[in-house]
């Protein structure tokens, strides 16, 4: 979002924080003037127990390390994509990792269609799962040795190797999703506003647009029509 603060004041980018839950009908958007992980540190709150997944970003292992009752997980939807973007520059192992990732996909679908519930999930993934986590590792291992480090392909190999053990963090919990593709989702229609009506005006548009996005969102997801529940 890009508001302007306070009267005649400078036009700056602000942000939206975004937080669902696989365990609840509903997103969050918070308004922030800036990027800082405290932010999302005061939106948690001390007492906070619970699985954080995210993108990777250093914030959220420094919240981890300031809420003893946060425990970071991976997203293999990012990790997915730093192997799509860097797939020409080796196409024959970007197709064998893309298809290992893959698996771990197939196998959240396969739970999806069967409806499990989380205890199920968690012992359909400790017998599928982790055994194709073994397999990308051991792939990612292997095709290392023969990248150039200057290539994006070596960093998205680099990225899934530095995120290991927050990557295969949601073989723990089966509540825990693989990847944050439901905060990605609710977020589009900001990124289509950005484009389209360009500016939150000020600070409190910017909260406001926080409240109105919360509200849209959070009516579609649980089948609510947003303009009658609004009016």
């Amino acid at each position: 979002l890009r508001c302007q603060r306070g009267r005649g004041g400078t036009i700056t980018k602000a942000h939206l924080w975004t937080y669902s839950s696989p365990c609840a009908e509903g997103v969050f958007f918070d308004f922030a003037i800036d990027w800082g992980h405290e932010h999302v540190l005061e939106m948690l709150g001390p007492n906070f127990r619970g699985y954080l997944v995210g993108d990777g970003y250093a914030g959220y292992e420094t919240i981890a390390g300031k809420l003893p009752g946060v425990i970071e997980a991976g997203c293999w939807a990012h990790a997915l994509r730093k192997f799509r973007d860097a797939s020409k520059e080796a196409p024959a192992e970007a197709a064998a990792m893309l298809a290992a990732i893959g698996e771990l996909f197939a196998i959240e679908r396969d739970a999806d269609q069967r409806k499990l519930d989380a205890e199920q999930r968690r012992a359909l993934r400790a017998e599928q799962s982790a055994p194709t986590l073994e397999l990308i590792y051991v792939l990612a291992r292997n095709q290392r040795m023969a990248m150039s480090e200057s290539s994006g392909y070596f960093k998205a190999l680099e990225y899934i190797s530095n995120q290991r053990s927050k990557l295969v963090r949601f073989l723990e919990d089966g509540r825990v999703p693989i990847h944050n593709n439901d905060s990605e989702h609710a977020v589009r229609p900001v990124a289509v506003g950005r484009k389209n009506w360009l500016f939150a005006g000020s600070e409190r548009g910017g909260r406001a647009a926080a409240i109105a996005y919360t509200l849209i969102r959070s009516c579609k997801l649980a089948g609510v029509d947003p303009f009658d529940y609004l009016r």
